[in-house]
């Protein structure tokens, strides 16, 4: 169902839905993607990908394949050369209180700590947070979606 078809008749006709029922279709119109980042701990982030990104496919691509590197304990990364800068060009800004970021450039994708000091420099995806406490970079990262 298109987000134009939902605003010009199911919106101006309100009396259809009730509000609630009304928020779960527009939820449920554009849904975002789910984007996992598991180290060999077992331990996890998580963050919600705008769906009109197109980087979820990559990402799908990447499934059961360890990070290319995580040389730090702030950032890990994975190379993919189909991900150009079209791809990652929906940049979110840095917030304070948000620890972890995905982030993208044209050739790959990762996740970067907030304490990265060029952080400012990277294309930021998506908010990340702790699925489980104590999460941090180790060898072997994975990264999925759902």
């Amino acid at each position: 169902m298109s987000l134009k078809f939902l605003h010009t008749f199911v919106v101006k006709n309100g009396f259809l839905f009730s509000y609630d029922k009304l928020s779960e279709i527009l939820d449920n119109a554009n849904p975002d993607v789910k984007v996992k980042i598991t180290n060999s701990n077992g331990k996890s982030i998580i963050g919600m990908l705008s769906s009109t990104s197109n980087v979820d496919e990559h990402i799908k691509s990447l499934r059961n394949r360890t990070c290319t590197t995580s040389y730090s304990t702030e950032w890990v990364y994975w190379e993919e050369p189909q991900i150009g800068n079209s791809y990652v060009s929906n940049r979110i800004q840095k917030k304070d209180g948000v620890e972890w970021y995905l982030y993208g450039w044209e050739g790959g994708i990762g996740a970067v700590h907030n304490s990265y000091k060029n952080l400012k420099d990277l294309n930021l995806l998506a908010e990340m947070i702790p699925e489980t406490s104590g999460f941090e970079i180790t060898g072997n990262c994975k990264i999925d979606t759902e």
